[in-house]
């Protein structure tokens, strides 16, 4: 300890010119590092938007991007993507604000007209109607993949009216299919097919497909009772007893509230289609491995104490 106290005594001045030059070429480093990340960052700004403006150009337009990059994890899409989706979109807003509900019905997928829109009046009644009232524009910004964040708002330089301007909030997503671009509108991300079967007990379930909103799921299934007895596939006594089942043994239960016990009975020899809805954050990336009923009556008797007949679990891999 003496020694080391010694040199620092003989060398004092040295040791302190070491450190305050140290600290001097660091401060120099972080500055230079901040001034780069800075430059890099104004230089990408400037490119998007250039992007964004390029897209959006100076045509009048019924659709106007704000932002090339996703709102959840904060990656940019294409140009050519971007560019695509104002074009679509734009068509859809501006065929409302025409009054041309067939043209905008037909910009619509398949799976949202059947989900949402089943006939050219529903969409009409139930969403032309309702928000179209005058004109409106749309500021698109990229959510994630093809699905865009769209908020709807009064075209005020059309109709003159600047204040009580209604803003609505909705999620589109753009699906090509044979080369022809459609939308899926209101929430509705689309739909997976799945084709999944299992079977136990002479009771075979098949999980169909499933489609997808922003906050929940719903699950479509064709259920088959080949045996000589009445099923039921949960009691609703319970609102853990239907669950989605992730890798990681996560459950997600069923939003039960939504099925009655004649959906759930299945009589022998017969078959029912249902349908079971999960919630669901549309930017979660869990993987879901089993669909699960985990108090099923495979010999269900009406006429007695549902607490006293046996119940098992069934498994649906999917």
């Amino acid at each position: 300890m003496h020694s080391i106290r010694h040199f620092y005594y003989q060398n004092k001045k040295k040791i302190w010119i070491i450190i305050i030059v140290v600290v001097v070429i660091i401060g120099i480093m972080n500055l230079l590092n901040h001034l780069l990340k800075q430059r890099n960052s104004s230089n990408n700004k400037q490119i998007n938007d250039n992007i964004i403006e390029n897209i959006n150009g100076k045509e009048n337009t019924n659709a106007i991007v704000s932002d090339n990059k996703s709102l959840v994890d904060g990656t940019s899409i294409s140009s050519n993507s971007l560019k695509t989706a104002k074009e679509i979109i734009n068509n859809f807003i501006s065929y409302c604000n025409n009054g041309e509900v067939e043209q905008a019905y037909e910009l619509l997928t398949e799976e949202c007209k059947e989900e949402l829109y089943p006939t050219l009046e529903v969409f009409k009644k139930n969403y032309w109607q309702g928000f179209f009232t005058r004109n409106k524009v749309a500021l698109i910004e990229n959510w994630t993949s093809s699905t865009y964040k769209v908020t709807i708002i009064e075209d005020m330089l059309a109709t003159g009216n600047a204040a009580d301007t209604d803003t609505y909030i909705e999620y589109m997503t753009l699906l090509e299919k044979n080369k022809t671009y459609k939308l899926n509108i209101n929430n509705y991300i689309g739909r997976t097919e799945i084709n999944k079967t299992s079977e136990k007990n002479d009771l075979e379930i098949k999980v169909v497909s499933k489609d997808t909103y922003m906050d929940y799921e719903v699950y479509n299934l064709q259920i088959n009772n080949k045996s000589e007895k009445n099923v039921i596939l949960d009691t609703l006594q319970d609102s853990d007893t239907i669950y989605l089942q992730d890798t990681k043994e996560i459950k997600y239960k069923a939003h039960n509230h939504k099925l009655q016990a004649n959906d759930l009975t299945i009589n022998k020899g017969t078959k029912k289609n249902i349908e079971v809805t999960f919630s669901n954050g549309y930017t979660t990336s869990r993987k879901i491995e089993y669909l699960v009923f985990s108090k099923l009556i495979s010999d269900y008797k009406n006429n007695l104490d549902i607490n006293n007949q046996e119940t098992y679990t069934f498994y649906i891999d999917i």
